[in-house]
């Protein structure tokens, strides 16, 4: 593959990913502070979907930017339909991402309960 292939949509993609991890592996670095280890997962569950789910830029599809980009964006715009359409992507992530969470959690317990102390 030849750079001639390669759009200015695919550089502003990799150089934000780039970005984004940057600032995930900054949220990791904060979240070292917390106490509970399970509040720390969650934060980093929801500073992972908050930096790398995409949304849809308008309502026929095409182009796509990160969800909370769009949402701020379609929010300072007064446009609720576009507010909703980069809230369902990201609000879904972040759910599933803090439910796979609390599952593992209640799973741990189970077992670590179930296991004879020593």
């Amino acid at each position: 593959m030849d750079l001639s292939q390669f759009s200015d949509n695919t550089v502003a993609w990799a150089v934000y990913a780039l970005s984004a991890l940057g600032c995930l592996f900054v949220a990791w670095r904060i979240a070292l502070w917390f106490n509970n280890v399970e509040v720390r997962k969650i934060f980093g569950i929801v500073a992972a979907a908050v930096l790398m789910t995409p949304a849809y830029t308008s309502a026929s599809g095409g182009d796509m930017a990160p969800a909370f980009m769009v949402l701020v964006m379609e929010f300072l715009a007064k446009n609720n339909a576009g507010v909703m359409r980069a809230a369902q992507p990201l609000l879904t992530i972040i759910l599933l991402g803090v439910s796979i969470s609390l599952v593992s959690l209640l799973v741990r317990k189970v077992t670590h309960k179930a296991e004879p102390e020593s």
